[in-house]
C-alpha cells in the first residue's frame, strides 16, 4: 500500500479507536502481530503467497493473537488482505502511533546510540531536543554499537549523525574530494 494511503489508514484508525476507546489495545495488537512478521520469515512468506486463501491467512493471525481483540482489528487486517498488504502492518502500527503521538501535542524523535543512556541522559536528551522542535519530545531510544560512539538522531525525515562513524563518513568524503589544498595544509595540522 502506498505510504500516503497507508498515513490516511492509520488517521482514519486513530479516530475509530479514539471514539471507541481501545486505542491502545489496537495498538498493542498491531504491534504484536508487527513482531511476529518480523521475527517469523515463514509467516510473511504465507501473508504474501497469493496461493493461500485471505480467510486462513485472517485465522493464521487471530491464532497468534489468541484471546479478545480489539473492535478494529478484524477491519484492519480485512482491509489489507484485500489489498494484498498484510507485511505492511509493522509500517501500520508505527503510522498509527505517530498520529497518536502527534495528535497528543508530542514530537516523535528516535535517537540511536552507540551505548545504552541513563536516564538522567534521556531526560537531558529529551528536554533539549524539546526546545530545538518547540514542543515536548517522545524519546525512542536504540542502541546501535556500530556507531561506536555520539548519537543519530531523526526527527520525521530529517537525521542528525554526530556519530563517530557519521564523522569519519563525512572525513573520508572530504578527503575524497580533494580534501584541504596545501594553503590551508598547515591549518588543519594545528600549525
Amino acid at each position: 500500500m502506498e505510504s500516503s494511503a497507508l498515513r490516511n489508514y492509520a488517521e482514519a484508525l486513530y479516530l475509530e479507536a479514539s471514539e471507541r476507546g481501545d486505542l491502545e489495545p489496537l495498538l498493542g495488537a498491531l504491534r504484536e502481530l508487527a513482531t511476529a512478521l518480523g521475527e517469523t520469515p515463514e509467516l510473511k512468506r504465507v501473508l504474501e503467497h497469493p496461493g493461500v486463501d485471505a480467510e486462513e491467512k485472517l485465522r493464521l493471525l487471530e491464532t497468534i493473537l489468541g484471546g479478545e481483540r480489539p473492535a478494529g482489528l478484524e477491519g484492519a487486517l480485512r482491509l489489507l488482505t484485500a489489498r494484498h498488504h498484510l507485511t505492511d502492518l509493522p509500517a501500520l502500527a508505527r503510522l498509527l502511533r505517530l498520529v497518536q503521538q502527534e495528535r497528543a501535542g508530542r514530537q516523535p524523535v528516535r535517537v540511536e546510540a552507540s551505548a545504552a543512556l541513563s536516564e538522567e541522559q534521556a531526560a537531558r536528551l529529551r528536554v533539549a531536543l524539546g526546545r530545538l522542535v518547540g514542543r515536548e519530545v517522545e524519546l525512542t531510544v536504540q542502541v546501535v554499537p556500530e556507531l561506536l560512539g555520539g548519537l543519530r538522531v531523526q526527527v520525521n525525515s530529517e537525521v542528525l549523525d554526530e556519530s563517530l562513524v557519521g564523522r569519519l563518513r563525512r572525513v573520508e568524503e572530504f578527503l575524497a574530494q580533494g580534501g584541504p589544498g596545501p594553503e590551508t595544509a598547515g591549518d588543519v595540522r594545528g600549525n
